[in-house]
């Protein structure tokens, strides 16, 4: 074999070697981490703007400019509506790491030699899936709940819109209380979303933990 032979053959020797060590498995799972960081930041913003709009809302009722307070609760109300889109958004694309990563995780898996590493990852991807099914169903219930604030909110600015007298401004106290109740239940709910995001952010996590102290 003459020297640019065996120069090409010990070249395609190595490729094929590190293709076969190379593995894209910890980058996937750090896009998906990157992502749930993406989604609990919108979130969080979400749930600070929960806060301000039912502010606002209560201000119209003791405010002495009642054209400028309303103006800054319906443009709180807007503020609110495109929080909760980035976090459909977020989580969209968060939803389509997670089925890539997990698809390409069993396919891996289905690369092992042995039965018992087999089982392991597949209990380790189950348990995996599981957790995000479970961040899926923190995500609907704050949903639900702001759902049905958006739905009193509108009603609330309708209302005012339409009749920013003392007295208009006095029979919507109601709908406002109604609100806030609801306010309280969707901060709570996401809440216990961010929360959870970052439970799996911290457990999904490449790096090694901090050094303790």
């Amino acid at each position: 074999m003459n020297p640019p032979t065996t120069f090409r053959v010990i070249v395609i020797a190595s490729c094929v070697l590190a293709s076969a060590c190379d593995s894209p498995g910890p980058k996937r799972i750090d896009d998906t981490t990157s992502s749930m960081r993406e989604t609990k930041t919108t979130v969080d913003r979400g749930n600070e703007q929960v806060s301000t709009v039912m502010t606002a809302a209560t201000a119209v009722e003791t405010a002495q400019d009642r054209k400028r307070a309303f103006e800054q609760f319906s443009k709180a109300c807007d503020r609110l509506e495109g929080d909760a889109k980035d976090v459909q958004s977020s989580w969209d694309k968060l939803k389509t790491r997670t089925a890539d990563y997990v698809k390409a995780w069993e396919a891996d898996a289905a690369k092992l030699s042995s039965v018992d590493s087999k089982q392991v990852a597949s209990a380790r991807r189950e348990a995996f899936t599981a957790r995000v099914a479970t961040i899926q169903a923190d995500l609907d219930a704050a949903k639900a709940s702001y759902t049905d604030l958006k739905a009193k909110l509108s009603d609330i600015r309708i209302m005012l819109a339409n009749d920013l007298t003392a007295e208009g401004v006095a029979s919507v106290k109601p709908a406002i209380e109604a609100a806030q109740k609801v306010a309280v239940q969707l901060k709570e709910n996401v809440a216990k979303l961010s929360q959870a995001l970052d439970a799996e952010i911290t457990r999904s996590s490449t790096a090694a933990p901090p050094a303790a102290k």
